[in-house]
């Protein structure tokens, strides 16, 4: 009696590689074997509300105070579990690239203004961003759980699009700039969050939502992004749009984006035409606090630069610090990087994010474009508005992203270590016996790839 030897050992059966919106417990097939598995994710998802609640001036003020102490406490206990576990589960990997970040952008802490915006804004990486990296370095095992993590930002995102909405159908002008607005959200929050609803509805997993109600939802972002009439999200989303399409190969993404972007530049054409003002506002060049403000703010952040390379100090950029700036911050994330924090830390930054985006370009059809799309979407965004604790949103996804692959690639070692050994040549079984190879011990890839496994 003769055994293929295309079947599997016993005990050893492979289930077939799923799909990107498919989320299994886990990548490589292992059983979990951390305690709290049920918290994992909702303590991601309570990150991912936490980081994005800055961007939502009404729930903000309720969301600040009630979210402090369970954040710090979230984060101090990944502390823990990093510190205490950094080989056994990849930890260490995430621990040490947020202290090797907080390393590198010392000459910021060191330089500090000692004014009221520079305190805050120091308070608020050590309160609310350090925690959170800490949180999601621990929390975030595999690429899949970063879902969790994106359905916080996401789920705050839809509430924020729905305020905006109402004051848009209201007659409430939501593109207007300044304090004295009757608008909840500044425009640039609103072109924001109507950014990552659009994003997210079309490539993420949307629960219990038919698709004429995620039809509706990205009309109405998509409503509320051309009134807030904000230039930096809406060339974020079609910039987005156009990436990920390039980079997702399966021909429903091909045609879902192409779709979007056909559509996204029609609405943009016609809304230029029917509503007049936010049209204005969106070709405009010199408005108050538009492209002409931003290049010269650009302007004296690069000039500090060639003058202090090695970072002025945070919060040194404002009219009260070192630069005496009109503003506080010179609106782009990587020139107050640099400015701020030195150089060094700026080109850091922007090479990490480019090594996490080339693994989500590679891993697109495997973990799913949505993870891809929108940290380009918020990077983007991040180059011409907000300061750093604005743009935490891109910092804690970016630094989650390399735990989630750091972890995942901690266990398929383990993995190989733990099988390598009980993988024995069998006379009946083994193929590499039959043709040979007597006491060979196949490594598991080779196994795989012998029993037909991807």
């Amino acid at each position: 009696m003769s055994v293929s030897a295309a079947a599997p050992l016993p005990g050893l059966e492979v289930s077939d590689s799923p799909s990107w919106d498919d989320e299994p417990a886990s990548t490589t097939g292992r059983k979990r074997i951390t305690s709290g598995v049920a918290l994992r994710p909702l303590g991601l998802f309570f990150a991912g509300v936490v980081t994005i609640s800055g961007h939502v001036g009404l729930g903000l003020g309720l969301l600040g105070p009630l979210s402090a102490l369970p954040t710090l406490a979230l984060g101090i206990t990944a502390l823990l579990f990093l510190m205490l576990l950094p080989g056994r589960n990849g930890g260490g990997s995430g621990l040490l690239a947020v202290l090797a970040a907080f390393v590198i952008a010392s000459p910021g802490f060191l330089f500090a203004g000692s004014h009221e915006y520079a305190t805050d804004k120091v308070s608020a990486m050590f309160t609310i961003v350090l925690p959170l990296l800490l949180s999601v370095s621990f929390l975030a095992r595999a690429p899949q759980d970063l879902n969790s993590f994106w359905r916080g930002v996401y789920g705050l995102a839809v509430f924020g699009v729905l305020v905006a909405f109402v004051d848009l159908v209201s007659g409430v002008d939501i593109g207007a700039r300044g304090s004295d607005v009757d608008s909840l959200l500044n425009p640039i929050a609103a072109g924001r969050l109507a950014g990552t609803v659009v994003l997210w509805t079309l490539f993420g997993r949307v629960r219990r939502i038919t698709g004429l109600g995620r039809a509706a939802l990205v009309l109405m972002s998509l409503a509320v992004l051309l009134s807030a009439a904000s230039r930096g999200p809406l060339l974020a989303l079609l910039i987005a749009l156009g990436l990920t399409g390039l980079g997702f190969r399966a021909l429903r993404g091909k045609m879902l984006v192409g779709a979007v972007v056909a559509g996204v530049a029609l609405i943009v054409g016609v809304g230029n035409l029917v509503l007049a003002e936010s049209g204005d506002r969106i070709l405009a060049g010199g408005d108050e606090g538009g492209t002409g403000s931003r290049s010269f703010l650009w302007g004296q952040a690069i000039d500090a630069i060639k003058v202090w390379p090695e970072g002025i100090g945070w919060g040194q950029y404002s009219a009260e610090g070192k630069i005496g700036a009109a503003a506080e911050y010179p609106h782009n994330f990587l020139l107050e990087l640099a400015m701020e924090a030195g150089v060094i830390a700026g080109i850091c930054f922007l090479l990490f994010f480019v090594m996490v985006l080339r693994k989500l370009w590679f891993e697109m059809e495997r973990v799913g474009p949505q993870h891809f799309a929108l940290l380009v979407f918020w990077f983007v965004t991040a180059m011409f508005s907000s300061d750093m604790n604005g743009n935490r949103v891109l910092v804690i996804a970016l630094f989650a992203t390399f735990a989630a692959f750091r972890h995942e690639l901690a266990d398929e070692k383990r993995q190989h270590e733990l099988f390598d050994p009980l993988i024995e040549p069998h006379p009946l079984v083994d193929p590499y016996v039959q043709t040979g190879v007597a006491g060979s011990f196949p490594t598991t890839r080779q196994w795989r790839a012998s029993h037909g496994r991807p």
